[in-house]
């Protein structure tokens, strides 16, 4: 029997619904964001393979970014926003993707109910939904990952080679989106190794379906790449120095101002990292989500989808906890896939308490549907409210900023910017917090934004940032962090040490 698919059209609806909202709410990329940007723009410009090479993130993300600008573009514009809305499409698009292995294989596990309901808390849940309208690659990677699951639950249920076949191609395109998406690859062919074929030979061959697609696209990247992985985080784990990629190596050896404050804390012992990493993972899911994952996880049947989330957790926990007590730092989108993979267990205990509360509250026949669709009406507007917010407000002043640039600049002017947004939005030659000393050996630089709170926090670098900026530059404007509030949160000075005869307009 198939599932319904009238429940999954309608939750489908809805997220795209509230992706577009969001999307068209959003005033700059996320900061991780315009290296993505970069590297997409540089795919049109120069040649594909050296784009690759010289990119410092895992490059199907990118790439799918630079194919679809120039559709979005004829309606957008050949603008920054183009840019920025290509991306955020295509994570929306993929966000939207992921609704459909998840239904699927819920659905073969606990049925419909549970799929609908895990579906729909996936798209309820605020943090998971912003990071996946963002100009980001989880979106696409987290797809790739429950494609991987999907296929390769349902290989390991039946046997079917095809879908053998297609979970290898899932995670290999993973890794090519972020690396750790072939982990999941990884735990089905664990758990394939121990079940029970009847002669070891059919036995390699089966595994040998998922394994070698996975393998294949996984060597052509390296093939492609010229190393296993630019991301440093992976290189560590594996033993290896960092990338050598021409991005990465160009720090500033000469620069005067570190790129960023050192202020983080030193890397937490594993078994804090390890209490971190659950807060972490209990603050993306939420106080009242958690335990019915956990639930479902300890006392649903066994199922190969038990042992498989199971060895996955344990294994990208143990990850997560050496990536934190190594590089000492944890984000919520480093989370994001446990979080996911839960929801079928939640969907399913859910499901078991609908029941149950329709047998103890005794309702009639006619009641149960109204009952039913009254608490998913008020989850629905408990999920809606917490994300009718919007997306990072405090970037405003850097939007403001960026189009004041737009049009206080000639096209060839450059732009040292410590954020990134305003030069971006400008579309004007961009040096970031690396290149201080390149920024002022170079001609062209007319203007240096910063953040006010970059020249107040009284740090080693605040004084440094200060001395360049004396006797170099003259205020030229100022932008609030939101719409009324106080003007001095992002600052663009004049550079006048290099060019002091040009002249531009005041604001």
């Amino acid at each position: 029997m198939k599932p319904s698919r009238v429940g999954l059209a309608a939750i489908i609806a809805l997220a795209a619904a509230l992706h577009a909202a969001a999307i068209a709410g959003t005033l700059v990329p996320a900061q991780d964001g315009l290296k993505f940007l970069r590297t997409a723009r540089a795919f049109q410009s120069e040649n594909p393979l050296d784009a690759l090479r010289r990119s410092d993130q895992h490059a199907l993300y990118p790439a799918l970014i630079a194919v679809a600008q120039p559709v979005v573009s004829t309606f957008a514009g050949n603008t920054p926003d183009s840019w920025r809305l290509t991306a955020q499409s295509i994570s929306a698009l993929a966000y939207l993707a992921c609704l459909l292995p998840l239904h699927a294989m819920t659905y073969r596990t606990f049925g419909g109910t549970a799929a609908d309901l895990a579906a729909l808390l996936l798209v309820l849940l605020p943090i998971p939904m912003e990071v996946g309208h963002d100009t980001l690659s989880d979106s696409l990677a987290l797809f790739f990952t429950l494609s991987t699951f999907d296929r390769g639950l349902l290989w390991l249920h039946t046997g079917d080679r095809r879908s053998a076949i297609l979970s290898g191609i899932s995670a290999g395109l993973g890794y090519w989106t972020r690396p750790e998406v072939v982990i999941a690859g990884g735990v089905i062919l664990l758990v394939a190794i121990g079940k029970e074929w009847t002669l070891w030979h059919s036995k390699g061959i089966a595994l040998a379906r998922l394994a070698l697609p996975m393998l294949a696209l996984v060597g052509a990247y390296g093939l492609a790449k010229g190393e296993a992985s630019e991301k440093l985080a992976l290189r560590l784990g594996l033993g290896l120095p960092p990338s050598h990629a021409p991005q990465v190596a160009a720090a500033p050896r000469q620069s005067p101002i570190p790129p960023k404050e050192e202020l983080d804390p030193a890397p937490p012992p594993p078994h804090l990292a390890a209490s971190e990493v659950a807060l972490t993972w209990l603050r993306v899911t939420g106080l009242l989500l958690a335990p019915l994952i956990l639930a479902g996880a300890c006392f649903a049947p066994p199922s190969p989808a038990r042992l498989v989330w199971r060895l996955y957790m344990l294994i990208f926990a143990a990850l997560l906890v050496r990536h934190l007590s190594t590089l000492g730092y944890l984000s919520v989108r480093h989370v994001l896939a446990p979080v996911v993979l839960g929801l079928p267990w939640a969907g399913w205990r859910l499901a078991r308490l609908f029941a149950r509360l329709e047998g103890w509250l005794r309702l009639s026949r006619q009641l149960r549907p109204v009952t039913c669709a009254t608490a998913i009406a008020v989850m629905v507007a408990l999920g809606v409210t917490a994300q009718a917010k919007p997306s990072h407000p405090t970037r405003y002043g850097h939007w403001s900023a960026g189009r004041w640039l737009a049009t206080h600049t000639q096209h060839d002017d450059a732009i040292l910017d410590t954020r990134g947004w305003a030069a971006f939005l400008a579309d004007r030659p961009t040096y970031g917090p690396w290149h201080f000393q390149q920024a002022a050996d170079d001609p062209r630089l007319a203007f240096v934004v910063v953040e006010q709170n970059e020249l107040a926090s009284g740090s080693e670098r605040s004084q440094r940032l200060h001395a360049w900026l004396d006797g170099r530059t003259s205020l030229a404007a100022a932008f609030p962090d939101h719409p009324g509030g106080s003007p001095m949160h992002v600052l663009v000075y004049r550079w006048t040490a290099e060019n002091p005869n040009t002249e531009y307009a005041h604001p």
